[in-house]
């Protein structure tokens, strides 16, 4: 990044480079991705590629359950391994309804190459819809 190089001369603002799961860096692409899952069933939302970082800063997970009954949907993440890593977020019925929630996550969660944010219903009668932001950087 161009600018002062001295930074006991540095005012206001100091030029950022990207900081770990707060700031992207300047070559940073951005990443929007979204899947719907109807009644029992999983589907990858997002694959991180090959020697990149994938931050994960913000997701949106909406359901529809049609019929009363105990359901979940659940989004989480999976390593290379094909082994959980963690849930991102899940919501549980008990009765039929919709449900929406929002999460921003600060700093992102951080997942390294090979790893992948799935979607999944267990319910015949459950609709389930996640949207992920983030960002992706060179590992």
């Amino acid at each position: 990044m161009v600018g002062e190089a001295d930074q006991v001369r540095w005012r206001g603002v100091r030029p950022v480079q990207g900081i770990s799961g707060i700031w992207p860096s300047r070559n940073a692409e951005r990443v929007n991705k979204e899947k719907e899952v109807i009644g029992s069933a999983t589907q990858t939302i997002y694959t991180v590629p090959a020697t990149k970082k994938f931050y994960l800063s913000s997701l949106t997970l909406n359901s529809a359950l049609s019929a009363d009954a105990t359901a979940r949907n659940t989004v989480y993440v999976v390593t290379d391994g094909h082994v959980l890593a963690y849930y991102v977020d899940r919501q549980v019925y008990f009765v039929a309804g919709h449900l929406a929630s929002f999460e921003t996550f600060i700093p992102a969660l951080e997942m390294p190459a090979g790893y992948y944010v799935v979607v999944s219903g267990d319910h015949a009668n459950i609709l389930s819809w996640a949207l992920i932001k983030g960002w992706l950087e060179d590992a």
